[in-house]
């Protein structure tokens, strides 16, 4: 597979909570008021049809992601359905704050779960939006292929920018319009400004006095975007994995108005074959 992985800063566990915490208020002030993935949830209640389930079970949730501004919808139709976020590093104050605002809605699980290899007793539809392309092709795989193995159902999308390669060509025109990009987080990144009187003068100075934290931001939004696996990408992976009884479906959704396509997998055992791992 021709992909550069590359990374982003905050992939790496030195990389200050002090700095990451105040990143994922940011990311989650901005999640819990909009979603690029509301079009793909006709895909996982596909999915959750087809695997008779009304657990979904979200992977790599950091924050709560695009699941913050999409709970609503899909519990509006089923209140039965439980939705659990997950984590292979869980915030303690991320888990709280969910909770909190999603009570009844959302249970925050608090042991770290591996997306690769996840518990027995985690069963349901598998979700992850937004994270896989932190993943290599190798782990990548593995998150499919454990799914498949344990005959649950799992939808995974990305949201496509801009193709990888046309990234990289407008890269001199991002840089140029940065000083703009720092604006719009500078704007964001006031909302979230609260706290211990010590906390908030932390954050303003690595927000506003020197701006390390949306520097970040930017830094690793642009990698997110060349990074993202392509849907011929996630086919390529898909077809390596053979397990019987089980589908795979490679596609593209556009998003409402004219926002950006998410390109997706989803997988899920035929149903005459649904049975649970050990």
């Amino acid at each position: 597979m021709k992909r550069v992985q590359l990374f982003e800063l905050m992939d790496f566990e030195w990389f200050p909570k002090f700095t990451r915490d105040l990143i994922t208020d940011v990311l989650y002030s901005m999640a819990s008021k909009e979603s690029f993935f509301t079009q793909i949830i006709p895909v996982v209640k596909k999915v959750m049809a087809k695997t008779n389930s009304n657990q979904i079970v979200d992977l790599c949730s950091g924050a709560g992601g695009p699941w913050l501004s999409m709970i609503d919808e899909v519990q509006e139709e089923n209140k039965s359905i439980k939705l659990t976020f997950t984590d292979k590093f869980p915030n303690k104050e991320s888990a709280e704050r969910v909770s909190k605002d999603f009570i009844g809605q959302v249970e925050y699980y608090r042991e770290s779960v591996d997306a690769a290899e996840v518990p027995s007793n985690l069963t349901g539809v598998r979700t992850i939006f937004g994270g896989f392309h932190h993943m290599n092709p190798t782990v990548a795989t593995n998150i499919l292929k454990n799914a498949a193995e344990k005959r649950e159902g799992i939808v995974v999308g990305e949201v496509m920018l801009m193709p990888p390669t046309f990234a990289w060509i407008t890269l001199p025109i991002l840089l140029l319009l940065s000083p703009l990009f720092l604006i719009f987080y500078w704007f964001h990144f006031a909302k979230v400004m609260k706290g211990k009187p010590l906390t908030v003068m932390g954050r303003l100075l690595i927000t506003y006095l020197i701006p390390i934290a949306p520097l970040v931001m930017m830094f690793d939004t642009f990698i997110s975007i060349v990074r993202v696996y392509t849907k011929d990408e996630l086919k390529q992976i898909t077809d390596t994995i053979q397990v019987e009884g089980y589908t795979w479906e490679v596609d593209m959704v556009k998003m409402e108005k004219n926002g950006p396509p998410v390109v997706y997998v989803a997988g899920y055992p035929n149903e005459n074959l649904i049975v649970r791992g050990e």
